[in-house]
């Protein structure tokens, strides 16, 4: 009789076990790199864990549309730019949980010797470009700014950046943290034409969901985002740990070198001294749906609060001691 309540009490606390953790994904907007460092340090460090969830990691496939993956409940949760503002100001229905880059680090780069140092030296030129406008919008945001239109030359997943380096294209649209290193390694000399200097300081990657979740589990995507602000800050200061980590788990084909330096410039897009992790600021918010309202991409008026997670608010603070686990 012993040994059967023995018996039923492991079996039961095995099933509850089992089943204790929620489980939900995170679709990525790219393929797995430091870009997406916070996420794996808060599920490989248990902080996703510690708060009841088991988080499926999806790198992204690139014939999908990340963003329409979350809204059709593929994943409940996924990374996207500035783009987002613009899917919610045109009522897709998705919730922006929280920004994590404070800039974003899309950019431009031409070869130094092409002369091609401005974007208004880009009329007519071919740019290599995404085959998405989910993949590279604060590049296409400058563009229609400052009211210059390269030849765009969809096909990113065909050719590389090699393609630049053999002239087959004039410009290459990239990842400052990413793209930039192959041409630093093979001392290429090239320029980067950045957004944030011709009016289009935009956010970068932002965590967010869709409105499904954010109304029927609002206390689930609250403790989605404080695991994630935790892990963001334990990649940023445990950096060598977590290029270990998605080199051998996540990214085997990236080298340590690479990884090491998207680690580091990605610490200037992120700006986690300056600025808490998860920091949404209503004016930038304004600032970013007025462009988009001077070029005819939305229409409607959208009320500011509506862009902001409110449930979250008050549970988000990290202590110190939590920001140095």
């Amino acid at each position: 009789m012993h040994i059967m309540k023995i018996f039923f009490i492991l079996f039961f606390s095995l099933t509850f076990s089992l089943h204790a953790n929620e489980k939900v994904s995170l679709q990525l907007k790219w393929l797995h790199q430091f870009q997406f460092a916070g996420y794996y340090a808060a599920k490989e460090k248990g902080f996703y864990e510690e708060l009841g969830l088991d988080v499926e990691i999806r790198e992204r496939d690139r014939s999908k549309n990340n963003i329409e993956q979350v809204i059709n409940g593929d994943s409940e949760y996924g990374v996207a730019d500035s783009i987002l503002f613009l899917y919610k100001a045109k009522k897709e229905p998705i919730t922006i949980v929280t920004p994590i880059f404070q800039h974003s680090p899309a950019v431009i780069m031409t070869l130094k010797s092409s002369g091609l140092d401005s974007p208004y030296k880009l009329n007519n030129k071919k740019l290599m470009f995404y085959k998405k406008d989910t993949d590279g919008f604060s590049i296409l945001s400058m563009l229609q700014h400052i009211e210059v239109t390269p030849n765009l030359k969809r096909i990113k997943d065909t050719y590389t950046y090699e393609a630049l380096i053999n002239k087959k294209f004039d410009a290459y649209a990239g990842y400052l943290t990413n793209e930039y290193f192959y041409f630093k390694e093979r001392g290429i000399d090239i320029n980067i034409i950045h957004p944030a200097n011709y009016g289009l300081d935009l956010y970068g990657d932002m965590l967010f969901t869709n409105n499904q979740e954010a109304k029927n589990h609002p206390k689930r995507v609250e403790k989605f985002k404080k695991a994630t602000i935790k892990g963001w800050y334990y990649a940023l200061e445990h950096k060598e740990e977590i290029i270990k980590l998605i080199k051998e788990k996540y990214a085997a084909s990236k080298s340590i070198e690479h990884l090491r330096y998207e680690a580091n410039t990605l610490e200037e897009v992120i700006q986690h001294k300056l600025i808490p992790i998860g920091t949404l600021d209503k004016g930038r918010i304004q600032y970013t749906l007025q462009i988009y309202k001077k070029h005819g991409l939305i229409k409607n008026e959208v009320d500011i609060h509506d862009y902001i997670f409110k449930p979250s608010q008050s549970n988000i603070t990290l202590t110190k001691e939590e920001k140095e686990k």
